[in-house]
Order: structure tokens, then C-alpha cells, then sequence
């Protein structure tokens, strides 16, 4: 039996399970796969169309809902009226252990009330189908995070590097590899809890990021890569570029196997590089 749960924007968590008074019912529509928008443009000369842009637009879901809570049905449809206001998540298991989270949706429609026949037993029970919509269509599994290994920057002629590795920065640097899950890329949650002289990450094929200056022992530089709230910043302020050199890029995590490699100087036993993400499915 698939579980739902909803988690409102200010932390209240409704499970929508009969022993709270809500079946979600069979009929559920727009848990899988999301629509896709394709730009495209004519061609210039001779017939069709050229591909600008593919993107995934909005994502539509209408959950069946019966509504029997021992009490007054109107009751309990305003206090689902209230939580699924948005934005909100959505929080979906098949299995009762591997939970998915559709995020950044809203209520749309199908709480107005219809007593009609069929749906609704006045003072005992209703039927309502409620549509939501969330504006980041993909399915957030729970946050994986992961251990960086980083090691000293090493001499050129070093028979210990192999420097011909794509993945091996110039001045060499220990890597780890790991398994990245789901349909699209990743966005990580880079922490670096110093101290570290010199930190310069590399994520192979994606992009590398370099502390622009030293960061002492008891300070910890996040580097969010996550849309909405992109940027470093310095022991949870404000996102302040300046921590990066110019020449950083943010890295996403692409899926497959991935190979992060770090290069570091001046760093002890209190010195961490740990990544967080969540990876993103087409489907909960």
C-alpha cells in the first residue's frame, strides 16, 4: 500500500492514512513521470523545427481522498484546507521504508465541497479529489552524505600520481568515488570544517571550487549548490562569493559513478570535507 504523507510549510506533518481519518484512494494521477516543455524554433531553410530547449515544466497531482474522521467532515476538509495551502511537500513510499519528497507544491483545487450523491454523507463522511501543483517537479529521495577524502598537494615528477588521470588535478589530491542514484543530477551541499591553508575540489566533468583564502581551525565554509540558496558562506552567514576564487564553479553531482578529488595543505586531525545531497527521480 502506497503511503502519503503531507508536510506543510510551517512543519506540520498530516499522514493521510485511515487511522487519522483520510484514505487516499485508488485513482491517484501525476506521481510519475512529470510533462516536458520542448522549445523549438523553424527552420530557416527546408521544413521542421530545430530543438532550442527541453525542460521540465510543472508537475499536476490529483489525490482521491475519502474523508472520515468520526466528526463533522467539514471540520476536517478545512483543516485539510488550511495545511495543503503550500507550499508544501509531498511525501510518498511505496514500500513503507524508502520514502520519496515532491516538493514546492500548492493547493489548487477540490476542497470547495460537493455534497452530491456518491460523495459525501452529510455529518459522516466525503469524497473530495484534491489537485495540487509543484512548481520543482522531481521526486527528492532522503539526503545521502558522504566523506570526502583530501590529501597534500605532491611534487610533478612523483611516481605515486598517476597525473594522466582525468579525474587527478595537476598537483595531484586524493579521490573517492561513489555511486550518485536517480534520473537527473544532484545538487550537493559541500562542508568544509577547517583548518585548511589551501582546499581546491574537483568533481570530474562537472566543475572545481577553491577557497579563496585560509580557513582556520573551529570555522566551517558551506558551499550550497542547491537553486534558491546557491552560494558559500562562512559558519552559516550570509552567501558571501568572495570565500571562492574567481575562477570556482559550483559542481553538480552527476548520476553514475562520480570521482571527487581533493587537494589540500595545512590541515589536521579537526580538518573535514563531508557532501550531502539528494538524489532526484522522475518518480516517487
Amino acid at each position: 500500500m502506497t503511503l502519503f504523507t503531507w508536510i506543510a510549510a510551517d512543519g506540520r506533518t498530516t499522514e493521510l492514512t485511515p487511522a487519522n481519518g483520510y484514505k487516499v484512494l485508488a485513482g491517484v494521477m501525476g506521481l510519475d513521470a512529470p510533462p516536458v516543455e520542448l522549445n523549438t524554433e523553424a527552420r530557416t531553410e527546408g521544413d521542421g523545427s530545430l530543438l532550442v530547449k527541453r525542460r521540465t515544466g510543472i508537475r499536476h497531482v490529483l489525490l482521491s481522498i475519502f474523508v472520515d474522521t468520526g466528526s463533522s467532515p467539514r471540520t476536517a476538509v478545512a483543516m485539510l484546507a488550511d495545511v495543503f495551502r503550500g507550499p508544501g511537500t509531498l511525501r510518498v513510499s511505496s514500500d513503507g521504508s524508502t520514502f520519496r519528497n515532491l516538493r514546492d507544491a500548492y493547493y489548487e483545487t477540490g476542497l470547495e465541497g460537493d455534497e452530491g450523491r456518491g460523495n459525501s454523507l452529510p455529518a459522516y463522511w466525503r469524497k473530495v479529489v484534491v489537485a495540487l501543483q509543484a512548481l520543482d517537479p522531481w521526486w527528492y529521495a532522503d539526503a545521502v552524505t558522504q566523506a570526502i577524502a583530501f590529501g597534500g598537494v605532491v611534487a610533478f615528477d612523483s611516481a605515486a600520481v598517476t597525473f594522466d588521470s582525468p579525474t587527478t588535478p595537476f598537483d595531484g589530491g586524493n579521490a573517492t568515488t561513489f555511486m550518485v542514484a536517480g534520473h537527473a543530477d544532484a545538487y550537493p551541499v559541500w562542508t568544509l570544517t577547517g583548518p585548511f591553508t589551501s582546499l581546491v575540489v574537483n568533481v570530474n566533468t562537472s566543475g572545481t571550487f577553491q577557497l579563496a583564502s585560509a580557513l582556520t581551525a573551529g570555522n566551517v565554509i558551506t558551499v550550497d549548490t542547491r537553486p534558491g540558496s546557491r552560494g558559500p558562506s562562512l559558519n552559516g552567514g550570509a552567501v558571501d562569493w568572495a570565500l571562492l576564487t574567481a575562477a570556482s564553479t559550483l559542481p553538480t553531482l552527476p548520476t553514475g559513478t562520480v570521482s571527487v578529488v581533493a587537494s589540500t595543505a595545512g590541515t589536521t586531525g579537526a580538518s573535514l570535507i563531508n557532501v550531502q545531497y539528494e538524489p532526484r527521480w522522475l518518480t516517487p
